[in-house]
């Protein structure tokens, strides 16, 4: 969420305006265009489409017990606890900001419209990763989205990737294609986040290459952390529950179409089953 766009909601509901990505080989934003007019000559009336995004607010809840001594000793008390709620929403709100099926969640970029899904190669074998693979998503990644662009890949691929290497010739050292500097890795020049929230190797999902700016994340309200001793007063246990409201789902409506009529593009980009 912090890479992603985020819109507050005042109400359960909101919509916000957005243009309609189109098809450059004829007009930008879905109609606009221009043109070169000779003096005193009629310019061309040309009107871009708009659309209306509708985020509707879903509910995000846990429910969990524990005794008043886990209360009273942990260190840092309900506070600490609070805290480690807040990590666990967190956990499932990323899942679906990636996973989600829009079905009473929020809709995931996985699942969405506008996500370009590259092909194998041919022959490729089952459960690898080539380096034409990630060429060749690179080349469909939206040119804007480059600089904000990262590598989201499932743990299962760290073992693929840092076999990856280019050669350079007779007596010349392979170049690892995902390479290590301070503690993080970079895959192209972009960098790389490993998260079991992926899909495992071989599976669509398991490497994407996005830009989450253009993914909008509607938040409603905050975590809201609620205890009660009553339920459980019997057992001496306290009984915690946990809501956030948000929503979520791509800014694009679909790739995009450039100028050349044929390549599509996104900011959005995963590799096909395998």
């Amino acid at each position: 969420m912090p890479r992603a766009y985020v819109q507050p909601m005042r109400s359960n509901t909101i919509k916000i305006p957005a243009m309609s990505i189109g098809d450059h080989s004829s007009a930008l934003f879905g109609g606009f265009t221009a043109s070169y007019t000779a003096e005193l000559g009629t310019i061309s009336e040309h009107s871009p489409k708009s659309r209306a995004m509708e985020l509707n607010a879903k509910k995000l809840t846990g429910l969990i017990r524990f005794s008043s001594e886990l209360n009273a000793d942990v260190p840092g008390g309900m506070g600490q606890i609070e805290t480690l709620c807040g990590k666990g929403l967190a956990w499932y709100r990323d899942k679906a900001f990636l996973k989600g099926t829009g079905a009473g969640q929020p809709l995931g970029i996985l699942n969405a419209s506008c996500t370009i899904e590259v092909s194998a190669e041919s022959g490729q074998s089952a459960d690898t990763i080539v380096y034409e693979n990630l060429t060749n998503m690179m080349a469909r990644l939206f040119a804007g989205s480059f600089a904000n662009s990262i590598w989201v890949c499932h743990q299962s691929t760290i073992p693929q990737l840092l076999s990856l290497s280019l050669s350079v010739g007779t007596g010349g050292d392979a170049i690892p294609v995902m390479t290590e500097s301070n503690g993080g890795f970079k895959i192209l020049t972009r960098p790389v986040i490993f998260t079991e929230k992926m899909e495992p190797l071989g599976e669509k999902g398991d490497i994407m290459l996005a830009d989450f700016s253009q993914y909008v994340v509607g938040l409603r309200q905050d975590m809201r952390f609620d205890t009660s001793i009553h339920v459980a007063f019997e057992t001496d246990e306290i009984l915690s529950r946990i809501i956030e409201r948000h929503d979520g789902q791509p800014l694009w409506d679909s790739a995009l179409t450039l100028e050349d009529g044929s390549t599509t593009v996104s900011p959005f980009v995963v590799l096909e089953a395998r």
